[in-house]
């Protein structure tokens, strides 16, 4: 658990070191935000027959978040918020279909949003890329049909296990009032945590993420209005595809066990206190 939050403050920082692209400005630079998300998940573990039944899903997250002047136009601002949270999948009663278990899970972490926002007269249009780290707990309410599906998702079944989520938003803010968004998000739930395997995974999309972040930064003076745009398609793109290898490899390119996978289409509220 130790080395597990180690790590996740490391690449965290991840977040805050595009300085680059910012200038100091005299406003507060961080604003408490509040906000709540509903999803329309699915679930499950790669070629396992047996799916998730997880109907809904709802979450509060409390965030900083920092709008900084970008040396490239006035019209485009740095965008970064820290956030912790709290979420909760829904179980499908018993209304799970034939290749379905029902499940609850319950879920908290922390994490950062990373994007550019776009001033639309006194209001903010913002493109972002989310990062977190999540400690799941899933709650089977039924018995998986088939004897490999009741095999693995039991080593889920009433545990906090850690895993990583990432989600490409758009997010349209109404001056400093409130804020509504939407978003895709993907989870990864680790069966188990092997630290050394872990860290070289996510060194490696540390390094990938650097070599995004050197192209934006590359973009951004040719064409300062398509920055915000190549920083969400590379940084997501980066993201999902490292996702879609690691529903394999949970630690890829290290040979490791599948993980839980929650996809998850989501609808957001904020409201800036």
């Amino acid at each position: 658990m130790r080395r597990t939050v180690i790590v996740s403050f490391l690449f965290l920082s991840l977040f805050f070191v595009r300085t680059a692209f910012s200038q100091p400005v005299t406003t507060p630079l961080r604003t408490p935000v509040i906000e709540v998300s509903y999803g329309f998940p699915s679930g499950g573990m790669k070629d396992l027959p047996t799916s998730l039944a997880t109907p809904g899903s709802l979450s509060l997250s409390l965030g900083l978040e920092r709008q900084l002047k970008t040396q490239y136009s006035a019209n485009i601002l740095d965008y970064a918020e820290p956030y912790v949270f709290l979420g909760y999948f829904r179980d499908a009663g018993g209304n799970s279909g034939r290749d379905e278990v029902s499940a609850s899970l319950w879920r908290f972490g922390l994490g950062a949003k990373d994007g550019f926002s776009y001033r639309v007269g006194g209001d903010l249009l913002i493109l972002s890329c989310n990062s977190a780290w999540t400690w799941s707990r899933l709650s089977l309410k039924e018995t998986p049909a088939d004897s490999v599906s009741r095999l693995r998702l039991e080593r889920f079944d009433g545990r906090f296990r850690y895993g990583t989520l990432t989600e490409a938003g758009i997010t349209y803010q109404f001056g400093t009032s409130f804020s509504v968004g939407a978003g895709y998000e993907r989870t990864l739930v680790y069966p188990s945590y092997i630290f050394l395997e872990a860290v070289g995974s996510h060194a490696i999309q540390l390094v990938a993420h650097g070599v995004a972040g050197e192209i934006v930064k590359a973009i951004f003076p040719a064409s300062p209005t398509l920055g915000p745009i190549a920083h969400f398609i590379l940084k997501n793109g980066l993201n999902i595809g490292l996702y879609e290898l690691r529903r394999s490899n949970v630690n890829w390119p290290f040979r490791s066990a599948r993980p839980l996978f929650l996809d998850n289409v989501t609808l957001s509220v904020s409201v800036f206190l």
